[in-house]
């Protein structure tokens, strides 16, 4: 990774009883890059750091009071090929209410994960998105990002 160059990174926020307990600022393409390796799912899945006592897994800190997945879900679904089946039910373990964005096929930055690849993601649509977080969360609000083609949910956990 070229330091020097803006890169671009995610937030996880952590809420608890109203209060914030933990926030990771994670370099996008660090995580991604690893999205499958032993790091990452130590991180979501088991605790680290030393005797496995310094900090608790990611999944075990929560429920947290609410979740934040901005510009994500795309580099997720179509940039390591995860279905939005399996990324719903693992927001659905991370918090009570989860404010998402959904970014459409037609949106430039997906535009740019499939211009050197196949499009073999027949399952990735706004309809099916909402299909699937729908087996997991209520709908609250839905509101589409003004100058652009991006819409913003907040869901609360059923």
């Amino acid at each position: 990774m070229d330091f020097r160059q803006p890169q671009p990174v995610f937030f996880v926020v952590i809420f608890h009883g109203g209060s914030i307990i933990s926030i990771f600022i994670i370099a996008l393409s660090k995580f991604l890059d690893n999205l499958n390796s032993d790091t990452i799912k130590n991180h979501l899945n088991k605790n680290t750091e030393w005797s496995n006592e310094e900090r608790t897994a990611l999944i075990k800190r929560g429920p947290a009071d609410t979740v934040m997945a901005l510009a994500l879900i795309h580099h997720l679904a179509i940039g390591n090929n995860l279905p939005i089946r399996k990324i719903a039910k693992f927001f659905a373990k991370l918090g009570k209410f989860l404010i998402i964005e959904f970014v459409p096929k037609k949106d430039s930055q997906v535009k740019k994960l499939l211009a050197s690849r196949e499009d073999i993601f027949l399952d990735y649509s706004q309809e099916n998105f909402e299909h699937e977080f729908r087996k997991y969360f209520e709908l609250i609000q839905k509101q589409k990002v003004k100058n652009s083609l991006r819409t913003i949910y907040l869901y609360k956990k059923i």
